[in-house]
């Protein structure tokens, strides 16, 4: 009689241990795949802010490319188109950005030095007219 309730105590000891087994890794992978979907998130988010900076620093070297071929022109005497295409040469092989970002830039960078002459223009012109 003893021995069958050992029998009986080691088999429902066994069960129970199995059991609770069975049930923590049923919810331990059920909240390691919840948060799952959170660590992928948070990976595209990194991955879309390493680009986003990666872009920026693109930018930035496309606006000095400009800035300098603008100086070398002057220097020179380059025609626009000339100064375009060097332009476009040397962002295209420093950077990733497609051919319409780097037209984008080099049109909005000379807008900006064409708005930054016309302001010098006027604020020189204006003190001249004044003492007359």
């Amino acid at each position: 009689m003893i021995d069958l309730a050992k029998e009986i105590i080691t088999d429902v000891c066994y069960i129970g241990v199995t059991t609770i087994a069975g049930i923590a890794t049923y919810y331990g992978k059920k909240f390691i795949d919840s948060k799952q979907g959170l660590i992928d998130k948070q990976q595209e988010a990194l991955k879309q802010q390493i680009g986003d900076a990666q872009y920026q620093k693109d930018v930035d070297i496309a606006k000095r490319t400009v800035l300098a071929i603008e100086q070398e022109g002057k220097e020179f005497n380059w025609e626009g188109a000339l100064k375009h295409s060097k332009a476009t040469e040397i962002i295209s092989r420093k950077t990733g950005l497609s051919s319409g970002d780097i037209y984008d830039i080099i049109k909005s960078v000379v807008s900006e030095i064409n708005l930054d002459k016309k302001s010098l223009t006027q604020n020189t012109a204006a003190p001249n007219s004044a003492q007359k």
